[in-house]
């Protein structure tokens, strides 16, 4: 068995939202393991990582598990980083009109 590693996919937000949409650009297969990794700025000072409460989730339901997060520490809302990691050992296979959703 050989393990590829392959970007399959971005999405990209410059405003406050409340969801984040990826389109996949290679089609995956069932059982295929795919990570979902996050980064978006702190919301406020002292509330933590607001990816901490995220899930993911995808047009073929398959489930998705936070793994990891991380948290830039300090002081000045809007200007640290904040990362999330999910994963998933797909039950349903996706294709690029598939899609995996950030909320």
């Amino acid at each position: 068995m050989a393990l590829t590693i392959s970007q399959a996919g971005s999405a990209t937000s410059t405003t406050a939202s409340t969801s984040l949409a990826i389109t996949p650009t290679v089609s995956f297969s069932v059982g295929d393991g795919v990570v979902v990794l996050v980064a978006a700025d702190n919301s406020t000072v002292s509330g933590g990582n607001p990816l901490a409460t995220s899930t993911v989730t995808d047009s073929k339901s398959n489930t998705y598990s936070l793994v990891v997060t991380r948290q830039q520490q300090g002081a000045s809302q809007n200007k640290l980083a904040c990362l999330a990691g999910f994963f998933s050992v797909l039950t349903s296979s996706l294709t690029t009109s598939d899609t995996i959703s950030l909320t």
